[in-house]
């Protein structure tokens, strides 16, 4: 359970700093409504994407507890812990395959 450690966070601050209310994804995971659920996961890939690496770990980490065997996260969790979940200035908004 490498993820845990890596996407945990010190305090309140961090949460509020990257504009994730826990509270509305806790209430979307036990919603039981896939689209609830499917917007959780979006706005995660969303902030990958977008750069908001910040953001993507917290939700990440969410996204984990409730889904510990989604090897598609688990991926990126370990991009961002490369990077010390840092997005680079040259970020393109993706990641470039480098094999099969």
């Amino acid at each position: 359970r490498f993820w845990y450690e890596a996407t945990s966070w010190k305090d309140g601050s961090e949460i509020r700093q990257a504009g994730v209310d826990v509270t509305e994804v806790t209430n979307a995971f036990d919603s039981g409504m896939s689209l609830c659920v499917r917007e959780v996961y979006e706005d995660l890939f969303n902030s990958f994407l977008d750069g908001k690496w910040n953001r993507c770990k917290i939700l990440s980490r969410l996204w984990m507890e409730r889904f510990p065997g989604d090897a598609l996260v688990h991926n990126i969790v370990e991009y961002l812990q490369r990077h010390s979940f840092e997005c680079p200035a040259d970020w393109a908004g993706y990641h470039a395959l480098t094999e099969k």
